[in-house]
């Protein structure tokens, strides 16, 4: 097996189990986080059911005192039954939506039943109530009234503290959800953890595998090497494996031979190595020659150098006018450097002030909360007043039929009852006027609570309106922040843009320098050119020197000879 083979089978097993692992981990995560999102989902929903129902609830107990406020058979009482008939079938179709995804918790059954039951509990006493506030007799309405404030109340409170029980049921069961995923991550990583290392164990074995097929041919490539070195070219590797280590022996074995080969080839190359000196000296003749040749070329050499140092000059010109465009580059780029501080300093005052905007806004929503309470609370003060404005009208009632028959006895009297019929006549007049001033009273308390109602009404489309109002200026302060981040960027950018332009400017100064140097330079090649070609006439006589040189080399010849006779080829 060739070593290649070997280290991509190492890679293979290594990416296998990397991809094993991977993808068990990634499949177990999936696993739990599908679970986990599919319960949550699933709470949620019933939680927010939940929610619903008991704000029917709430609506529901309201539209049913409300009814007290209206006279049975008008139109604002026919709208208040509708109310109430529509949040009884809310309550009926969320609650029965619930029931059909219910998580099936621990005690949900049960606390379902109770709540089932007080539910029917108090429908049926919300139904007696309403009853009672459906007919026109006054005593059948204020008992229905004092019916729906005691009894039906009670029974309203158990009945929303029941599902208010069910839904503390699965907020608190949410912590249950969170531990089992703690603890089915924890399974996953201890796994991963143990797979990795099984995995480093085998990878550790190969590749101690592979290091110890390698070390040992190589250990003896390197001893025959070295004996190769030293001169030994009887050297011989016997080759034990097939992979690439087998073949560098082979390789080495060849070039063993075809160096013993060349060294009897050199040797006896050298012998010839005296009659090739004669004909070296011919070739120097031949090389004077050329060197005429070579001197008119230098010539034009010069010649191309001075049109250079023209072009070099002008070049220089076109680097100056790129340094004033430059130049005027820093200052525009330092122009607007100065522009993107403004905008960010300004747009950290506008995120300032957003969130002062925040504050205030949910001070306004804390605000109409309370306000709506306190509305509330008018409303109930209203029936009360109404309650007593009645009161006093049974007792004008009453006075006014006392003064009647004192009016009568004094009327009996005589003369004797003058003085008493002149107090009944007044007594008379102030139940007349008493009863008329209850009216007034009546129908300002009716008008009160009707606009008391609208309020209410108002202020609660109100509420919502600032809570909408909140969640967009939480959107736009999110907006402003992604503008601060972009805005951050670009400053970042501008900076490096500045960076880069700075070191252009340097490299442009240094460009400037270069060719500046490069026409000096030029100009020197221009003079060292005339140099050459001066120094070219006396060529010729070094090349008359080269024979005493070929002499020297044939001395040299022997010398290898005897270096080449120190190497062991038989």
């Amino acid at each position: 097996m060739s070593i290649k083979a070997k280290i991509s089978i190492i890679i293979i097993v290594a990416v296998a189990t990397n991809i094993l692992v991977g993808m068990s981990g990634l499949y177990n995560l999936q696993n739990v986080q599908s679970s986990l999102e599919e319960s949550l989902e699933v709470r949620a929903k019933n939680s927010n059911l939940l929610r619903t129902v008991g704000i029917d609830f709430h609506q529901m107990h309201i539209a049913e005192k409300n009814l007290y406020l209206y006279e049975p058979g008008t139109d604002e009482f026919n709208e208040q039954m509708e109310e109430y008939n529509g949040q009884m079938q809310d309550i009926e179709e969320r609650f029965a939506e619930y029931s059909s995804n219910i998580s099936n918790l621990t005690n949900e059954q049960a606390l379902i039943n109770t709540y089932l039951g007080m539910k029917e509990k108090y429908f049926t006493i919300s139904n007696d109530i309403v009853q009672l506030l459906s007919s026109s007799n006054l005593a059948n309405r204020e008992k229905g009234l004092a019916l729906s404030q005691s009894e039906g109340y009670e029974t309203f409170a158990a009945a929303e503290d029941a599902l208010d029980v069910i839904g503390d049921l699965y907020f608190d069961h949410n912590d249950v959800v969170l531990q089992q995923s703690k603890e089915k991550y924890t399974d996953l990583f201890i796994v991963t953890c143990i797979t990795i290392v099984f995995c480093l164990i085998i990878s550790v074995l190969l590749g101690l595998w592979v290091i110890r097929s390698i070390n040992g041919p190589v250990q003896t490539l390197r001893t025959n090497v070295k004996k190769m070195a030293d001169g030994d070219l009887t050297v011989k590797i016997d080759t034990f494996t097939n992979d690439e280590l087998g073949e560098l022996s082979n390789d080495f074995n060849v070039m063993a031979n075809q160096t013993k080969e060349l060294i009897s080839t050199v040797k006896t190359t050298m012998n010839h190595l005296g009659e090739s000196s004669d004909e070296l000296t011919a070739i120097s003749e031949e090389t004077s020659s050329m060197g005429e040749k070579i001197s008119k070329e230098i010539s034009g050499i010069a010649h191309d150098v001075a049109k250079q140092t023209e072009l070099t000059e002008a070049t220089n010109l076109k680097t100056l006018e790129l340094s004033d465009v430059i130049n005027r580059l820093n200052e525009k780029n330092a122009y607007m450097d100065s522009l993107s501080e403004n905008a960010n300093y300004v747009l950290h005052e506008g995120v300032g002030k957003l969130e002062n905007l925040q504050q205030k806004t949910a001070m306004s929503i804390n605000s109409t909360h309370e306000a709506i309470e306190v509305v509330q609370d008018l409303a109930n003060n209203m029936k009360k007043i109404g309650s007593i404005v009645q009161t006093l009208n049974d007792i004008s009632n009453q006075t006014n039929l006392l003064a009647l028959n004192a009016s009568i006895e004094a009327a009996r009297a005589g003369e004797y009852g003058v003085g008493f019929a002149v107090v009944a006549s007044e007594v008379q007049k102030l139940a007349s006027q008493s009863t008329i001033a209850s009216k007034q009273i009546e129908d300002t308390v009716m008008t009160i609570e009707y606009d008391t109602v609208k309020t209410l009404d108002l202020m609660n489309q109100a509420a919502v309106v600032n809570n909408e109002q909140s969640e967009l200026m939480v959107e736009t302060g999110a907006a402003f922040n992604t503008i601060s981040g972009t805005i951050n960027h670009i400053l970042h950018s501008l900076a490096e843009i500045n960076d880069e332009i700075s070191h252009a400017n340097h490299i442009k100064e240094d460009v400037v320098e270069a060719i500046h140097h490069i026409s000096h330079v030029v100009s020197d090649v221009s003079q060292k050119t005339q140099l050459i070609y001066a120094s070219v006439d006396h060529q010729s006589e070094i090349f008359g020197n080269l024979q005493k040189s070929a002499e020297m080399l044939n001395e040299l010849s022997e010398k290898v000879n005897t270096m080449i006779h120190s190497f062991h080829i038989d």
